[in-house]
């Protein structure tokens, strides 16, 4: 009996050798961004590490798919304290110049509907811009994050019923 049990436990530990690893990209710097990719690799998101960008900070970039076929591209931007996290969704929409006023409206009606999230009119391009700050400790960051984005993109989802109107 103990050899069938040392047998299995030989091929269980051979075979889990030969399936491969989510691989972690290279240069990889911040703790909170290590933990945060695992985290990603882990429910098999797929991303894209941008690097150290001219702030120092380190960038992901996450992309999914709403329910009114638009984008939700999350830019998700990690701090060398380790300790903050910030996310932008640059162009959640296009409008039209002449419904500026409009959106300012349509925007301070979301920011009193969801917490966290930020929706604001970015008037150099006539888009909505959408933004999500975290504060964490190393600890725990990768889920934290985790979760802020999932909770990010189901509020954007969300608000495309009402910004699908304005969307040129």
């Amino acid at each position: 009996m103990k050899r069938i049990v040392m047998i299995a436990v030989a091929l269980v530990l051979l075979f889990s050798n030969l399936i491969p690893a989510a691989a972690m990209p290279e240069g990889v710097k911040y703790s909170s961004t290590y933990a945060f990719l695992k985290e990603l690799d882990e429910y098999d998101v797929i991303y894209t590490y941008k690097g150290i960008d001219e702030d120092t900070d380190e960038w992901v970039y996450v992309s999914y798919g709403l329910s009114n076929d638009a984008d939700c591209d999350l830019n998700i931007f990690f701090t060398s304290d380790c300790e903050h996290c910030v996310v932008r969704i640059w162009n959640l929409i296009d409008f039209d110049a002449a419904q500026v006023n409009t959106m300012y409206m349509v925007c301070n009606y979301l920011n009193s509907s969801y917490k966290y999230a930020t929706f604001y009119v970015d008037e150099s391009d006539y888009s909505v811009t959408v933004s999500y700050d975290l504060i964490f400790r190393d600890d725990d960051c990768g889920e934290i994050c985790y979760e802020a984005m999932r909770r990010l993109v189901h509020i954007c989802d969300d608000a495309m019923t009402v910004l699908d109107g304005f969307r040129k």
